[in-house]
Order: C-alpha cells, then structure tokens, then sequence
C-alpha cells in the first residue's frame, strides 16, 4: 500500500469571528497547490481513494488534488483526520478500507509531520525541523 500524506496548503489568516474550522485556502494557497497536484500527477500518483480533514482549506486542498488527478471517486471526509489526527486515527481510516493500492490523507501540521516521524521510526517533530 502507498500513502500520500497531504497538508493543506495556505489558507487565510485567523480573524476575530471566524471559527478555525471555517478559514479557506487563500487565492495564494489555490493557485501554488494547483502547481503541486500537477507534480503529484506528473509523479504518477494515482490514490484509489482521497480522505480529507473537515475543515474547510483541508476539504478544498483535497477537491483541487482530486481535479488535477482527474480521480474519479468521491473526496471523503474523515473526521479522524481533523487537527489532532494521530496514527491511531490513521489506522482506524485505513482499516475501514482494506486493499486499497494508495490512499492520499489530507490533513494539518503538525500532525502530518509527526505521524511521517512516526512511520519512519524518526524522533517527534523530526519532519517539522527540515
């Protein structure tokens, strides 16, 4: 099995009213993870399935890789995958869908970081300090 751990790309700043979960990739955020899906699909990723964090700039970040892959499946949201996500929340998202060949998680920092740390039996916040 391949995984593909996708962050977010950036989403637009914090302000007083809107709640975390509501903030958005910003026009900036759109347009450079535009570029990086295309790599991703000129690399030959090809996820048999997408999962996505709820909040919002995650679920937008996975519906432009999920375009640019021309993936013809439906983008799920994982509630697993919100900030705070471990590799138990992982695990539990994986095994509701053995067999899949590869799998793209889009999700947040520092969480990603950690569990890649994790996976390559690296030190805690190994991946954040490249």
């Amino acid at each position: 099995m391949r995984v593909y751990l996708v962050r977010h790309d950036e989403a637009v700043d914090r302000v007083p009213g809107m709640p975390d979960a509501a903030r958005y990739l910003s026009a900036r955020g759109r347009g450079s993870f535009r570029g990086m899906a295309r790599r991703f699909r000129e690399a030959g990723a090809l996820p048999t399935r997408i999962f996505t964090s709820p909040l919002v700039r995650a679920v937008q970040t996975a519906e432009i890789l999920s375009e640019a892959l021309q993936y013809d499946g439906e983008v799920a949201v994982a509630p697993q995958l919100a900030p705070g996500f471990d590799v138990d929340g992982l695990n539990a998202v994986l095994d509701a869908f053995p067999g899949e060949a590869e799998i793209a998680f889009v999700g947040h920092e520092p969480d990603l970081g950690d569990i890649l740390a994790r996976l390559l039996s690296l030190p805690r916040g190994y991946a954040m300090r490249k």
